[in-house]
C-alpha cells in the first residue's frame, strides 16, 4: 500500500438528521399559514385584527414567555420519559418536536395528529424508535388527566361549570386507575415478555419478529416510572404545568 493510498480516507456520510430541526421549522411555518388561511375562511382576518388592537399589547408580550415557557417544560418532562436510562437525546430535538405537534393540534385539531407528528420527528432526530416515543405519550397524557381531575376538584365548589364536568371525580379516579396500571406493568416487564412470547408461538417466525420489537420498545416508553425521583419530577413538572397554563388567560 502506497503513502498516497494510506492517506486517502472515505468522505464522511452525510448526517441528514443535522437537517430535522430546519425541517420542522418549515413545516411549522406551512401549519401557521395554513391556520392563518383557515382563520381567514372562517372568521375574518379584519376581525382578527380589530380584537388585536382592542387588546393591551402589555399583557400579550407577558403572556408570550409564558406560553414558550410551558412548552419549554413539557418538552423537559418528554425528556424524562423518553430517556429513564440517560440516553443522550438533545434538548432542542425534543423542544421543536413538542412544539410542532402543538402547532400540528392547533392548525388540524379534528383530528389530534400532533403527537403522530412528535413520534415520528423525534424518531428521525434520534435513534428513539416512534412506538417508544407514543407510549411515553399515554403516560403523559395520564399524567395530564390527574391534573385536570385535581384542578376540578379545586374549582368545583368555587364556580358553577357545565354540566359535562359533573362527573369529574370519575376522570380522576380513571386516570388514577391507568396510572396505576402503567406503574405495575413498568415493573412487569419479564413477565409480559414471557407472555407476548407465549402468546405469539402460533404466529410465523416473521411475525414474531416483527411484534417483540414493538413490544420492547413500548415497555421502553414506561421504563421511567420504575424510578421514584422521575415519577416525582414527572408529577411536580406536570403541576407546574397546569398552573402556568391557567395563569396564561388571566394574563391575556
Amino acid at each position: 500500500m502506497t503513502a498516497e493510498e494510506s492517506d486517502t480516507t472515505p468522505p464522511a456520510r452525510f448526517n441528514y438528521k443535522k437537517l430535522w430541526p430546519w425541517v420542522n421549522a418549515g413545516i411549522a411555518l406551512l401549519l401557521i399559514a395554513g391556520g392563518i388561511w383557515f382563520l381567514d375562511r372562517t372568521v375574518g382576518l379584519d376581525k382578527i385584527g380589530e380584537a388585536m388592537r382592542l387588546a393591551d399589547g402589555r399583557f400579550i408580550l407577558l403572556a408570550l414567555p409564558v406560553v414558550a415557557l410551558v412548552g419549554a417544560v413539557k418538552a423537559w418532562r418528554w425528556g424524562l420519559l423518553l430517556t429513564p436510562n440517560g440516553e443522550n437525546v438533545p434538548y432542542s430535538s425534543l423542544f421543536w418536536s413538542t412544539w410542532l405537534g402543538q402547532i400540528v393540534n392547533i392548525a388540524i385539531p379534528f383530528l389530534r395528529l400532533g403527537e403522530v407528528a412528535r413520534a415520528y420527528t423525534i424518531d428521525q432526530q434520534t435513534d428513539i424508535g416512534k412506538v417508544r416515543a407514543l407510549s411515553t405519550m399515554v403516560v403523559e397524557k395520564t399524567l395530564e388527566l390527574i391534573m385536570l381531575a385535581l384542578l376540578l376538584a379545586v374549582i368545583v365548589p368555587l364556580v358553577v361549570l357545565p354540566e359535562v364536568f359533573d362527573n369529574w371525580w370519575m376522570l380522576g379516579i380513571l386516570a388514577g386507575f391507568i396510572l396505576l396500571g402503567l406503574y405495575l406493568v413498568a415493573y412487569q416487564t419479564d413477565f409480559i415478555i414471557r407472555m407476548t412470547k407465549q402468546m405469539g408461538r402460533w404466529l410465523p417466525v416473521r411475525l414474531q419478529n416483527k411484534i417483540m420489537p414493538l413490544v420492547l420498545s413500548g415497555l421502553a416508553g414506561i421504563a421511567s416510572l420504575r424510578d421514584k425521583k422521575t415519577v416525582l419530577l414527572l408529577l411536580g413538572s406536570s403541576l407546574f404545568i397546569t398552573f402556568l397554563s391557567i395563569l396564561t388567560p388571566f394574563i391575556l
